[in-house]
């Protein structure tokens, strides 16, 4: 396995346990969306980012990942 495919899976196993243990934040849902999209994890991606729009709509960091996200999509 490669090493920084592994170290996104830790990262995403810490931030999931970290998530469950706080109220909705942000900046935590953006890092987990992040490296759902890092692992190729785009369906995962784009939850959390419909989350973070779901509470920030003109979240601009949220709305650049969507775009992206929608592009990588509709490739498939």
């Amino acid at each position: 396995m490669n090493i920084q495919v592994n170290n996104y899976k830790v990262s995403l196993e810490y931030l999931e346990r970290l998530f469950n243990l706080r109220v909705f934040d942000i900046e935590l849902s953006f890092e987990l969306s992040r490296i759902h999209y890092k692992l190729r994890n785009y369906i995962k991606s784009l939850n959390w980012i419909e989350r973070i729009l779901e509470i920030d709509p003109f979240n601009t960091k949220a709305l650049k990942l969507k775009e992206i996200l929608n592009d990588r999509l509709s490739s498939s």
